[in-house]
């Protein structure tokens, strides 16, 4: 049973840490319904967490390789000056979600506890990404200013239901980027919060978990977190990831309803 459950967590997870859906929120509400003690579910989501890293850098390999390659091998003095623009911009958004998540790390904890906020912050994600049917492209290029509000959101999406590239993406497109330049920068700016994040639910954890659990609480979210980017990376080019609101608000709802009437 509990292999069974981990291979239905991993799936979960590899679909809602790309998926606008909020892999926070679903695992909250999950660990919830399976009751873990505090080292299982710290053990579950640390390795979930892990796998989904991996997917995310091994998607964009290319893009990060070509970014310091031409910062540090080419001669081309235009590709070293974008690729240290955009790596000071990647800098300028990560640092929202730092400050936020230094200072009110122990009130963020203490929502991932109240299954409740999961359930309400996924409705909120809802609303945020049916407004992005109403946003219009206006221009190609991440500007400074894009970034820290990029980043701001980000920063946000450190509360249980609120999706990371949801409210990312969304804005991106509220600020005119065109859908595969928000899609690109919203999880290139991803990548130095969820290795930190990693790297720290890593520490401390129990040093006698089977080679079994962990080959497959790694494996399986890779996997299937590498199809969840190709597949958003299409519906956001597609203009059609709007349509996720409908499934945040279903899931929000019921879970809300769950949760007071039980």
């Amino acid at each position: 049973m509990a292999i069974l459950i981990l291979i239905f967590l991993g799936v979960v997870q590899g679909l809602t840490e790309f998926l606008p859906l909020s892999s926070s929120g679903h695992l909250a509400l999950l660990e919830s319904i399976f009751r873990f003690d505090q080292t299982q579910r710290l053990s579950y989501t640390a390795f979930l967490h892990l796998g989904t890293v991996l997917a995310l850098l091994f998607f964009f390999r290319k893009r990060i390789f070509e970014i310091f390659a031409d910062l540090f091998i080419s001669k081309d003095s235009l590709h070293k000056k974008e690729s240290l623009s955009l790596i000071l911009k990647i800098i300028i958004g990560t640092i929202p979600a730092g400050i936020v998540g230094y200072f009110a790390k122990d009130k963020i904890d203490t929502a991932f506890i109240e299954p409740i906020y999961s359930a309400v912050f996924l409705i909120i994600t809802g609303i945020i990404l049916f407004a992005t049917k109403f946003f219009k492209e206006r221009k190609n290029k991440v500007s400074y200013s894009d970034a820290l509000l990029i980043g701001i959101a980000q920063a946000i999406a450190l509360l249980p239901g609120i999706s990371r590239s949801g409210v990312t993406i969304s804005m991106a497109l509220l600020l005119g980027l065109s859908r595969a330049d928000g899609f690109e920068f919203s999880f290139l700016l991803s990548i130095p919060a969820v290795l930190g994040a990693n790297i720290l639910m890593l520490k401390g954890l129990p040093a006698n978990l089977s080679i079994s659990f962990f080959i497959l609480a790694i494996a399986i979210p890779f996997i299937v977190g590498l199809f969840a980017l190709k597949l958003l990376r299409n519906i956001v080019i597609k203009k059609q990831f709007h349509n996720f609101a409908y499934y945040c608000w279903i899931i929000g709802i019921l879970a809300t309803l769950i949760i007071i009437f039980r």
